[in-house]
């Protein structure tokens, strides 16, 4: 029997979600809670700013594939604007922060929220 959490969907281990068939996933692995509490909880990465938005750290080249669970808060300009951001100014924001940098990033905003979650 698949296991569920507090909201009845299906959980899946860290495989399943990087995985289906043996192929890796194209479609996004979706955690309502989660990304509601980092619009709750945490700022921009880059200005402090409240209001944010949950960049999806991902990478084809990286076989990284897209998940709720990889994110990190970014404001509305540095997440869509035109001076350091991943969809406007890509340069700059690359500059900034390396991939391998985000991913960690995103891990450890992922891990307090586990223990958040689960204290």
């Amino acid at each position: 029997f698949p296991s569920h959490d507090r909201a009845g969907y299906k959980t899946m281990t860290k495989k399943e979600q990087l995985f289906k068939n043996g192929k890796l996933r194209k479609k996004v692995v979706k955690n309502k809670g989660y990304l509601s509490w980092i619009h709750s909880h945490k700022r921009c990465l880059i200005c402090g700013c409240k209001s944010v938005e949950a960049h999806h750290v991902y990478s084809v080249l990286h076989n990284v594939p897209r998940s709720d669970n990889l994110i990190v808060p970014l404001c509305s300009e540095h997440h869509r604007g035109s001076k350091c951001s991943p969809h406007g100014n890509k340069g700059e924001f690359a500059r900034r922060f390396s991939f391998d940098e985000l991913v960690q990033i995103a891990i450890n905003i992922f891990k307090e929220y586990e223990r958040v979650d689960n204290g």
